[in-house]
């Protein structure tokens, strides 16, 4: 059958047209009942959306646990907070991370697939300042550098931390069991879903200094599917914590936190030109009289009262009053 229209049916078909016989307006889909939208099975975006308070939960207690842990580590108070949490394609995430970047491979057995823990160079830059006594400060331009054998391994000893701590944040939702697998910092080796599949980014700001940067934990939606129920429900609460040895554990982490202890021999005032005129062999008169007790001070407070001596070759007090 001859599928192409005569010059004659052309000429006629145009004529309806303008002299408006021939109605070119759109019909609406009439299998289509009112008000009932078009699903695309295929289009993942609408598959999470809302408010998942667990999910809220779990990063809650994960950043408590990474800070504790990056505290202890920089001898230092390191403050994390959770910027937010985003559903987007993959590649619209890779598309916003600079290069190089830390992008860290890890599973959550039994739930299936592989998610990212990501940190970018300027961050990891940071970080090596701040380990080796800076204050959080780097003006390095990463790109187009490789990260040093020292970058990795400290890079390395901080990821696995995290992974002991994100296994615990989960526990009380699903009892996964985290793993590494692998570093890159190319993210074309780092692909743990395809560019058009949906992952939530669980976006982190940590605090070094006088300085903030942000990681990442990637999540694939395929990895979250069999419990999004559990994400969505809140029901889950941190009984787990109360209920269980968390007490006991911050009683003991407590007492092993250091605290500076200074011994005051003594104190006195001398002026501006006393100052000005000292010598080496001056003798400053302190108002401390021989055999008074010396004053103990516990981060300045003042907490104890003591007798000097010496003890195994070094200076030493002996605690005799403990102030309340």
């Amino acid at each position: 059958m001859e599928k192409i229209l005569s010059q004659d049916e052309i000429d006629a078909l145009l004529k309806g047209v303008v002299s408006g016989e021939v109605d070119t307006a759109p019909k609406d889909n009439e299998t289509t009942a009112k008000g009932v939208a078009q699903y695309d099975l295929f289009n993942q975006e609408r598959i999470i959306r809302g408010r998942m308070p667990t999910m809220e939960m779990i990063n809650d207690r994960f950043i408590r646990r990474q800070s504790v842990a990056w505290t202890n580590m920089f001898h230092d108070a390191i403050d994390f907070v959770v910027v937010g949490t985003q559903v987007i394609k993959f590649g619209e995430f890779l598309k916003k991370i600079p290069q190089p970047s830390s992008l860290n491979v890890f599973h959550m057995a039994p739930l299936r697939g592989s998610a990212l823990y990501v940190m970018d160079a300027f961050l990891v830059y940071l970080i090596i300042d701040y380990f080796f006594g800076g204050k959080g400060q780097t003006h390095v331009k990463p790109e187009g550098r490789d990260f040093t054998p020292v970058q990795l391994r400290v890079i390395k000893k901080l990821l696995l931390q995290a992974l002991v701590d994100l296994e615990k944040a989960w526990h009380a939702v699903a009892p996964v069991k985290v793993e590494y697998v692998r570093s890159e910092s190319n993210p074309q080796f780092a692909m743990v879903v395809t560019s058009s599949e949906i992952v939530m980014v669980v976006t982190l700001q940590v605090v070094l200094g006088e300085t903030a940067r942000e990681l990442y934990i990637v999540y694939p939606y395929a990895m979250l599917e069999p419990i999004k129920e559990k994400l969505y429900s809140g029901l889950v609460s941190d009984q787990v914590d109360q209920n269980g040895d968390w007490s006991q554990r911050f009683r003991e982490r407590l007492q092993e936190c250091q605290l500076p202890l200074a011994v005051r021999l003594g104190t006195t005032t001398v002026t501006v030109k006393d100052v000005l005129n000292f010598s080496p062999g001056d003798v400053v008169l302190l108002n401390q009289r021989p055999g008074d007790p010396l004053d103990c001070f516990i981060e300045g407070y003042h907490k104890f009262q003591g007798s000097p001596g010496v003890y195994k070759g070094n200076h030493a007090c002996r605690v005799t009053k403990v102030l309340t």
